[in-house]
């Protein structure tokens, strides 16, 4: 088994051809994924989180532009614990796309766009992790098994703090990775990179500051293993201190430009971003109630199975099949590698890196269990981890269909081998496009798909599939009742934010709190599916065969009529 990067697959006439073949392949999954992406992002709905990320953006901007006056964004909900990097930048974007010709695009659909540009982006950093990791083969992989990653794929759209995170995250990695090959002599160029990767993942969640230690702890065990060969701390000293102080004026870089975008942080660089830290950690704002299995559990008391079944749940069964392949690979290979080295003789560089992105995937969730966090949305606040997982499972893909070319008859075998991971890819492709553009609600097999884990598990808890579900609303309204539809208006009420219920308003459908609203709409959350029971479902928003979201009409003069469905069912 070979653990081997750039280097390795740029070796010999083969090596080369298959290179090329996988780069042209990468390009065209890109371009596949930009036209996907300008084609849909009008699709997705709007979610929870948005609105107060989209004020919270135009808080710093007005923050900057009233030369600090304009105070707003020191105290704007709880998002001023967090950086602005991505709802500043998403500020300014709309204010160009509003000042356009045309008119140019919504505010939402702005956001959602440039959502879907970094998530892209994301998926180009698992790209370019695969690539130092494994070669262009590696990066192909990694990016394919991202992109069919419905977790994240489905939250690119409309979410705009966990994927952000994520894609500043996978980006840390890559800048991690390039500081550690280079070793014991790192360019100034790669520091700098460093400190601009670092700074993009903190300027979205405090929380980055993690990249930083592992950094610290990588740098920190070369030292000591110069020092095991040298056998001497003083030859060892000298070079681990240079790389230290690097490390940590790459840090500082990083942490200065965190604080560009994050108002509050600014005003104490040094007190309160670990404040907002020790407060996120602790976070117990959303204290609610939420179906978990064959049981009903609180956000504040998660059992510690709550992250472990969601991964092995919200993560499609073929990635955990060649997550555990690599694992197992890649325990025999290093084993091999000392065995036939020696430790004293061996280039830990590489293996260093591998065990940093293993720590970075394990750490986070180990310590929110043992820590007993505050735990909701299913896997949401730990996406950050998805696109180190698809580079985990690439290189099972990679490593052995290199070990099977190595054998007689090795080529056929490898293509087989090649084939059925993409039979497995098409199958999860096929269930993605059944869900649309609800992908983010995707159980995998393991617990019998989005059926299995319906109202025993979170699935649009993101109110996401409103959209659809106002979509279907008016035009049943128009199928059914035309003449009244043209004459009169509708109220709706229902589990929603107002704010966001009135960015669907159209015509003469107008949201309302009072009483004596025309329908009703709810989701999963809150047991609003199960609310006005006996009122009729005119409108379903349902994924194989699963209801999201309906619209129950509760008129006292009902009219008999079959409901109407949005969604595709088998």
């Amino acid at each position: 088994m070979e653990l081997g990067g750039e280097r390795e697959d740029s070796a010999g006439p083969s090596r080369r051809r298959v290179g090329r073949l996988c780069d042209a392949l990468s390009a065209l999954l890109f371009g596949v994924l930009i036209t996907v992406i300008l084609a849909s992002f009008r699709d997705y709905g709007i979610t929870w989180d948005e609105t107060w990320h989209l004020h919270y953006g135009d808080h710093i901007v007005a923050w900057y532009a009233s030369g600090f006056q304009n105070r707003a964004a020191l105290s704007y909900h709880s998002d001023y614990l967090y950086g602005g990097g991505f709802d500043a930048t998403a500020a300014l974007l709309r204010a160009a796309a509003a000042s356009g010709s045309g008119g140019g695009l919504a505010p939402y659909d702005v956001n959602h766009l440039f959502g879907a540009c970094v998530g892209v982006l994301g998926i180009f950093g698992a790209w370019r992790l695969g690539r130092l990791l494994l070669g262009p083969a590696g990066a192909l992989w990694s990016a394919l098994l991202l992109t069919l990653s419905p977790v994240y794929y489905g939250h690119m759209f409309s979410n705009p703090k966990d994927i952000p995170f994520a894609a500043g995250y996978v980006w840390a990695m890559v800048a991690i990775g390039r500081v550690l090959l280079a070793l014991p002599r790192v360019p100034r160029a790669r520091w700098v990179q460093l400190s601009l990767l670092f700074g993009a993942a903190l300027c979205v969640r405090v929380g980055g500051i993690l990249v930083i230690c592992y950094l610290l702890l990588a740098l920190g065990l070369y030292g000591i293993h110069r020092a095991l060969v040298a056998g001497s701390l003083d030859a060892a000293f000298g070079v681990t201190a240079r790389l230290l102080a690097s490390a940590g004026a790459a840090s500082l870089g990083a942490w200065a430009l965190m604080l560009v975008a994050w108002p509050w942080a600014l005003l104490d660089p040094l007190r309160h971003p670990f404040e907002a830290l020790g407060r996120m950690t602790a976070y117990n704002l959303h204290h609610r109630a939420m179906p978990f299995g064959d049981q009903v559990i609180r956000t504040t008391e998660p059992p510690w199975d709550y992250l472990p079944r969601y991964f092995l749940f919200k993560i499609p069964a073929l990635h955990w099949l060649l997550i555990a392949l690599a694992f197992a690979l890649g325990t025999i290979a290093l084993v091999r590698a000392l065995r036939a080295r020696g430790l004293m003789r061996a280039d830990l560089r590489r293996p260093l890196l591998w065990f940093v992105l293993l720590l970075a995937t394990v750490f986070p969730p180990v310590y929110a269990i043992v820590r007993g966090s505050t735990l909701y949305d299913g896997l949401r606040h730990f996406l950050f981890l998805v696109p180190l997982l698809a580079v985990f499972a690439a290189a099972a893909v990679v490593m052995i269909s290199r070990a099977l070319a190595r054998l007689r008859g090795g080529r056929a075998l490898a293509a087989l081998w090649l084939a059925v991971v993409g039979v497995g890819c098409v199958d999860v492709g096929r269930v993605m496009v059944e869900l649309h553009p609800h992908q983010y609600v995707y159980f995998n097999r393991l617990v019998g798909g989005l059926p299995g884990a319906f109202e025993r598990y979170d699935t649009d808890y993101y109110g996401e599939t409103y959209k659809a579900l106002f979509d279907g609303l008016y035009e049943h309204l128009w199928a059914t009742e035309r003449e009244e539809f043209l004459t009169r208006e509708y109220t709706v009420t229902g589990c929603i934010p107002s704010e966001i219920a009135r960015e669907y308003e159209r015509q003469n459908i107008r949201f309302t709190r009072t009483a004596g609203a025309d329908f009703f709409v709810g989701y999963q959350r809150e047991d609003c599916l199960h609310k006005f029971s006996r009122s009729p479902v005119i409108v379903r928003e349902t994924r194989q065969g699963a209801t999201l979201s309906l619209v129950r009409d509760l008129r006292a003069r009902r009219r008999p009529s079959a409901p109407a469905s949005t969604g595709r069912t088998p």
